[in-house]
């Protein structure tokens, strides 16, 4: 049997806009209600939950050129690193920090724990990076 792409569309309950999404895949998430927000909409609610919460859970992988950088789930949302260190864990056997500054400029601390995954815990600090 073969699969086809049949091209269905939702409401983003944020931006209102209709968005088309794939039966082979998504645009966009389910919430409270059967509401759907878009994925451009995720980043608009992840940064407000960035600044409101101090605290958020990204992912760390390499962009195009192998340089590290952290994002939300569906990459609407991209921070640069302004640096890492890597070392060792006692029960992960690897951690890797790093370091990146948000869209207003305040530096946020990530530790991603162990080999498999991409997962990064993030802070907000009170340190300051250059001017």
């Amino acid at each position: 049997m073969e699969e086809t792409d049949v091209t269905k569309t939702f409401v983003c309950v944020d931006c209102e806009q209709v968005k088309e999404t794939q039966t082979s895949g998504g645009t966009g998430y389910v919430i409270d209600n059967d509401d759907r927000i878009c994925y451009a909409c995720c980043a608009v609610r992840d940064v407000a939950y960035m600044a409101e919460n101090k605290k958020i859970c990204l992912y760390l992988s390499k962009d195009e050129v192998d340089r590290w950088q952290v994002t939300n789930w569906p990459g609407t949302l991209t921070f640069r690193t302004l640096c890492h260190s890597s070392g060792n864990h006692n029960f992960t056997g690897a951690r890797r920090d790093v370091w990146f500054k948000d869209r207003q400029g305040k530096v946020w601390w990530g530790v991603q724990y162990g080999h498999n995954t991409q997962v990064l815990h993030c802070t907000k600090t009170v340190q300051k990076w250059g001017r």
